[in-house]
C-alpha cells in the first residue's frame, strides 16, 4: 500500500530519516509498482519541503504509479509473449529437422470417409512421388486412391477396427507411387480423440519396406527351391 511521511525529521519510523535529512529531504511518498498482486518494485518521490504530500497529490501520484504497473505488466507479458514464441520457433525447427530425417512420413488425417490427410511430412515425396501439398486438404490426390486395389479393404477394415476398440494399428500393404512404381508400405498409428471424448484424427507413421518384402520373398523362394532339391 501507499505509504507517505511528510515531516521526516520528526518521523522516527521513517528508516533513512538522518540519511534524508542530511541531504534535504523533508517529505517522502512511496508507491508500490505490482504485477498482480505481487510487488516487483516502489515508485519513491521526495520534497525538500514538509507537508508536501496531501490527499489530492497522492490521488495522483497513486494514480501514476498504477499506469506505471500496468505498463511494466505488459511489458513483462511481452517478453514472456516473445519467450514462448521463440520457444515455439525452436521447437517447430526441431520437429521439422526431425521429420525431415525420418525414413518414412509422419501424418495426421481425419476419420472421414477419405481419411483426409490435414498434415504428412516431407518424407512423403520420397516415399510417393508427391508433394505434401499434393496429398493434404483439398488436394488432388487422395492417398487412399494410391493404395492397391487389392489391399484397400484390408487397409479399412484394420484401421476401423483398431479405432474403435481404442487401440494401435500395424499394417503392411503396397501403394502406387507418382511414377506407377509399386512400393510395399508399413505403416502404425491410432486415434486420437478430440475432447468430446470421440475419436477424430488418425496420427501415425509410414516407411518404405519394399527392399525388405523382395529380401523375404527371395529368401522364402531360396527355401522352397532348396526344399524341392531335398526331395528330389
Amino acid at each position: 500500500a501507499p505509504a507517505v511521511s511528510n515531516d521526516i525529521g520528526n518521523d522516527d519510523t521513517f528508516f533513512y530519516r538522518e540519511h534524508a535529512v542530511e541531504r534535504g529531504f523533508r517529505s517522502c511518498a512511496a508507491f508500490p509498482l505490482k504485477s498482480g498482486d505481487k510487488s516487483i518494485g516502489v515508485l519513491l518521490i521526495y520534497a525538500d519541503e514538509t507537508g508536501c504530500f496531501q490527499a489530492e497529490e497522492v490521488r495522483v501520484l497513486n494514480a501514476l504509479a498504477d499506469d506505471l504497473s500496468f505498463a511494466l505488466e505488459t511489458a513483462l507479458r511481452e517478453q514472456e509473449r516473445q519467450r514462448a514464441i521463440e520457444a515455439l520457433r525452436e521447437n517447430e525447427r526441431m520437429i521439422s529437422t526431425l521429420m525431415g530425417n525420418l525414413p518414412g512420413a509422419a501424418y495426421r488425417s481425419l476419420i472421414d470417409e477419405q481419411w483426409t490427410l490435414e498434415f504428412i511430412s516431407e518424407g512423403c515425396l520420397e516415399l510417393t512421388g508427391y508433394e505434401p501439398e499434393a496429398l493434404t486438404g483439398p488436394g488432388e490426390i487422395i492417398f487412399a486412391d494410391l493404395i492397391h486395389p487389392e489391399d484397400r479393404e484390408h487397409v479399412r477394415r484394420s484401421v476401423t477396427e483398431a479405432v474403435a476398440a481404442g487401440k494401435r494399428f500395424e499394417m503392411t500393404y503396397r501403394i502406387r507411387t507418382a511414377d506407377g512404381e509399386v512400393k510395399w508400405i508399413w505403416e502404425r498409428g491410432q486415434g486420437v480423440p478430440g475432447e468430446d471424448g470421440r475419436m477424430r484424427h488418425i496420427e501415425g507413421f509410414m516407411t518404405d519396406v519394399t527392399e525388405k518384402r523382395h529380401m523375404e520373398s527371395q529368401f522364402l523362394r531360396a527355401q522352397r527351391l532348396e526344399s524341392i532339391g531335398t526331395l528330389a
